[in-house]
């Protein structure tokens, strides 16, 4: 019994045709089971071990690639509130809000609360980049329930049926 990788798994499966083997066969079969049991899943186990890796580096790359994304959009958000602040003539700014003082209080809100924002800025995307990698970091691999399926060459299955072994 020998691990085959994907290739060979393909080929040889799509080679294989849906007549049953004879009953002796079958049962010689199941009878060596016990005997190669351990080697599917040694082999199983080395394959999800692959898998996992492989997985892992792909799922790193992916945190990291939305990390980059939100930190793209959060350093574009806190340019433009930067750059209307320091605009402070800007058409945004400058609503006629009247010379009374309950526009100016507006103003002066409405600047104070972008100033807060421009400075929480730095630390949501520290916040977020952090959340985004912990959903993606330690993935738990499982190995899914399999069926067995012996696939025998034609001259092989000719050659246990004449020596009958």
């Amino acid at each position: 019994m020998s691990r085959l990788n994907v290739g060979d798994t393909k080929a040889a499966l799509a080679a294989a045709t849906d007549t049953p083997a004879p009953p002796a066969i079958e049962e010689r079969f199941q009878a060596l089971w016990p005997r190669h049991r351990d080697a599917l899943l040694a082999a199983l186990e080395a394959r999800r071990v692959e898998r996992t890796k492989n997985l892992e580096k792909n799922l790193d790359e992916l945190a990291e690639k939305e990390a980059n994304k939100l930190k793209t959009v959060m350093t574009e958000l806190h340019r433009a509130i930067q750059a209307e602040l320091d605009r402070k003539d800007g058409p945004q700014l400058l609503l006629d809000l009247g010379d009374d003082e309950p526009g100016q209080q507006q103003r002066e809100r409405d600047l104070a609360a972008l100033r807060r924002r421009l400075k929480e800025i730095p630390d949501e995307i520290q916040r977020e980049s952090d959340h985004i990698r912990a959903r993606f970091a330690n993935p738990s691999a499982r190995i899914f329930p399999v069926a067995v399926t012996w696939l025998i060459p034609r001259r092989a299955m000719l050659r246990i049926t004449r020596s009958g072994h």
